[in-house]
């Protein structure tokens, strides 16, 4: 196994528990929604979903194309909420601003 498979392995497994902490403990992934957001439960299990799903297709040599895709669409859709957290309500994930 060379650099580049072991950290694509690495990745997808981080992806996978990532999105399963979604369904363990939804209530810290609530917290970073924009309040301007409905159905804040349901986006917090679909992007778990997503999470473990592409995590899944980047370990299978064959289906990576599309989960690259598919986590760079997720994670533009997510830095927006993390963006929030951090400049708007940063109350939300108690963290003080820095800057």
């Amino acid at each position: 196994m060379n650099f580049k498979s072991a950290t694509v392995y690495i990745m997808g497994l981080f992806y996978i528990v990532v999105g399963v902490k979604h369904f363990q403990d939804p209530s810290w992934f609530i917290r970073i929604v924009p309040p301007i957001l409905p159905f804040k439960m349901a986006l917090v299990y679909v992007s778990g979903f997503f999470e473990i799903l592409f995590g899944i297709l980047l370990i299978i040599p064959k289906t990576r194309f599309i989960a690259g895709w598919g986590l760079i669409f997720l994670l533009i859709a997510i830095s927006i909420c993390f963006h929030w957290a951090r400049l708007l309500a940063c109350k939300a994930i108690e963290i003080k601003q820095v800057f």
